[in-house]
């Protein structure tokens, strides 16, 4: 599609030849509700941006907008479905098609998703730094945590006045301060000594109870951070996001591996093992076998290798009557065998959850 390369003297020729191609509105899998437009899809063409390309993608926009395509018509495609030109445009930092927009009449505050088009940039953070303040010019509603979040630290010392120290409203969550956005953040040090040297209280409580001590803390934020925040360095330089999973790692390597008999009989031959989910297999009442192994994931086909064997002797002394199904590149070795050899493969004697 030509929308799609930014091939603007294809469009150009197009719309020359039929203008209504610009209030088209189009269906696919990708926007099966909603559908598309050509305004839409120019928000987000599947190319490598440059200085170039941008600058047509710009000229396309106009073209269509001259023409008559729906500046608040929702669009998009797979996860930006249901998006309006302006919020597709704030997603991608597309400033320049987002003030042509603004220019021509789009709602800075209209809802695509439940979401203003200020509020789909926030999740793209300081890259899209330069859109958001386009937008903020527009009309879009926001506050200083916006700011922060942005880095627009020029319009913040602006606009904040003795606020420094003020709880403010955010989406899906409780009021806090600007130093709390800033202390949760590990690319931010820059940031917090901003604010600290122009007289942000660490020590302030937000509506979660929360001091921004405690943020940086709670998140196991950089030792720049903690270092601003007047705290020592971390014990533990991982992300807490990432500790649980290292512990788990360290422990793996202390391997141990145990094979005993269980007293008495029971309906159940187990395979247990640590940190990998493997179903029961039913068996004839016997002494079941209890294989232990704790490993590291990226050992598991080992593990697998090692443990498989003594399941199949402990299967075989069973009998023939166990209603286990069996591999044959497994059952099949051996000269000695509890039932005949199948002519094809069937299902594997346990089930790692892993398809």
């Amino acid at each position: 599609m030509a929308i799609d390369r930014v091939d603007l003297p294809t469009v150009t020729a197009m719309l020359e030849d039929n203008p209504a191609l610009a209030k088209v509105r189009y269906y696919t899998q990708d926007s099966p509700q909603t559908g598309a437009t050509f305004l839409t899809r120019n928000m987000d063409p599947w190319v490598q941006w440059t200085p170039e390309i941008r600058a047509d993608n710009l000229a396309i926009a106009r073209l269509l907008i001259e023409n008559g395509s729906d500046i608040e018509g929702f669009g998009g495609y797979a996860w930006s479905s249901g998006g309006r030109p302006l919020h597709i445009a704030a997603n991608h930092d597309n400033a320049r098609v987002a003030r042509l927009l603004l220019e021509a009449g789009a709602d800075a505050n209209a809802l695509a998703r439940d979401r203003p088009p200020l509020q789909w940039s926030v999740g793209q953070g300081v890259r899209v730094a330069d859109t958001a303040a386009v937008l903020m010019d527009g009309g879009a509603e926001y506050n200083l945590l916006h700011l922060v979040h942005f880095k627009l630290l020029g319009r913040l010392a602006e606009e904040m006045g003795d606020r420094i120290n003020n709880l403010f409203p955010v989406r899906d969550a409780e009021p806090t301060s600007l130093l709390h956005i800033a202390a949760v953040r590990n690319d931010f040090p820059d940031v917090v000594q901003w604010l600290l040297e122009r007289g942000a209280d660490p020590a302030l409580v937000d509506a979660n109870g929360m001091t921004p001590k405690q943020v940086a803390v709670a998140a196991n934020r950089s030792d720049a951070v903690r270092a601003l925040l007047g705290l020592e360095r971390a014990e533990n330089p991982e992300p807490a996001r990432d500790a649980q999973r290292a512990r788990r790692r360290r422990a793996a390597m202390e391997r141990w591996r145990r094979i005993e008999p269980i007293s008495g009989d029971s309906p159940k031959g187990v395979i247990s093992m640590t940190d990998i989910a493997i179903d029961t297999v039913e068996l004839e009442p016997q002494p079941a076998l209890v294989v232990r192994r704790k490993v590291a994931i990226a050992d598991l086909g080992e593990a697998l290798a090692d443990i498989r064997p003594r399941v199949f002797q402990h299967i075989a002394a069973a009998g023939p009557s166990t209603g286990l199904e069996t591999s044959r590149s497994t059952s099949c070795r051996g000269a000695e065998r509890s039932r005949p050899c199948t002519s094809a493969p069937t299902k594997t004697w346990a089930r790692s959850g892993a398809k």
